[in-house]
């Protein structure tokens, strides 16, 4: 536990990240019929974020679209025709996408932690325990109340970095039964700059 106060309070102080989302037996709905599989983007603290996703939309099309927000402007692609558009004012999609809150979510609200057998492999250790399904809502949207899913993390045990997060079970609305989410996280604090995309 004291391990994973300390990774959490570095993970805050980043300055910038990478993150990579996948599903397993799954996906997450983004907007109404939209379900995301995965989504992969980069962080600067405290309001730049560029993110690309994809998934199905119905039952039958398959999307990607990306996603560029800087402070209170935000952009995105048309998921039909790929060409980028300003999003209303106001709108900002860290109101409800805030991977840097949904990682300290994880990191801060974890119980029950306990190292899995086995769990210092060389450089990493491996923890697990369990999470409210509302501590996730930064990364995943509207959750289910009164829920706990089982999570497993892998940290850097040097640099006490996240490096990777499992969350395993239903967590919002509409997942199935079994479904597996994996966060991978990386490139901590390294140079990035992110920049309003071209327009027509």
């Amino acid at each position: 536990e004291a391990t994973l106060s300390r990774s959490g309070k570095i993970m805050g102080q980043l300055r910038s990240f990478s993150f990579n989302l996948k599903h397993k037996g799954g996906g997450t709905e983004f907007l109404p019929g939209m379900i995301v599989e995965e989504a992969a983007g980069t962080v600067v603290n405290p309001d730049k974020i560029s993110v690309s996703f994809s998934g199905t939309f119905g039952e039958r099309y398959a999307y990607r679209a990306s996603l560029v927000t800087l402070g209170g402007e935000s952009y995105m692609t048309n998921p039909l025709t790929g060409v980028w558009e300003a999003m209303p004012t106001g709108v900002s999609p860290l109101r409800f996408f805030n991977p840097t809150q949904g990682i300290a979510g994880i990191m801060l609200q974890l119980g029950q932690v306990r190292l899995v057998d086995g769990g210092a492999r060389g450089d990493e250790l491996r923890l697990n325990g369990v999470l409210p399904a509302e501590a996730l809502a930064p990364l995943l949207g509207v959750t289910l109340e009164d829920v706990i899913v089982r999570v497993e993390l892998v940290i850097d045990s040097m640099d006490l970095y996240l490096l990777q997060a499992r969350i395993m079970g239903r967590v919002t609305p509409n997942d199935p039964e079994g479904i597996v989410r994996v966060i991978v996280v990386s490139a901590f604090d390294e140079p990035v700059v992110i920049e309003a995309p071209e327009r027509p």
